[in-house]
C-alpha cells in the first residue's frame, strides 16, 4: 500500500477486486478519515489500510468477527467497532449483500 500525504491509499491491485468491494473500501476510507478528523489523529492511527480491505473483503458486523480482523483489537472494538459494523450492515443490506464472510 501506498499512501499520499492526505492518507489516501493507492493499491496497485484495487481493479482486481469486485466492484461491490472497491465501493466499501471507499465508504470505509471515508469513515476513517472522518474519525481521524474528528480525534485529531492520522487516518491509519484509527485503522490501517489493510485493515480495511479485509473489512471490505469479509463484511464483519458481528463483534466476535470484527475481531477477527487483523489489526482490530479490542480497545479499536470499543472505540470504532459500531461505527464500522454500521457503516457495513447498511451498504450490504443496501446492495443486498451477505456479511460476516469467512
Amino acid at each position: 500500500e501506498n499512501r499520499s500525504n492526505s492518507g489516501e491509499i493507492h493499491h496497485t491491485e484495487t481493479s482486481k477486486k469486485p466492484e461491490e468491494e472497491r465501493n466499501l473500501l471507499k465508504e470505509l476510507v471515508s469513515l476513517r478519515a472522518r474519525l481521524s478528523q474528528r480525534k485529531g489523529v492520522a487516518p491509519y492511527m484509527i485503522l490501517p489500510g489493510k485493515t480495511l480491505e479485509q473489512l471490505a473483503a469479509r463484511r464483519p458486523i458481528h463483534r466476535t468477527n470484527l475481531l477477527q480482523i487483523e489489526g482490530f483489537s479490542r480497545q479499536k472494538l470499543i472505540d470504532y467497532g459500531a461505527s464500522f459494523a454500521e457503516l457495513i450492515s447498511g451498504f450490504c443490506e443496501k446492495h443486498k449483500l451477505p456479511t460476516d464472510l469467512e
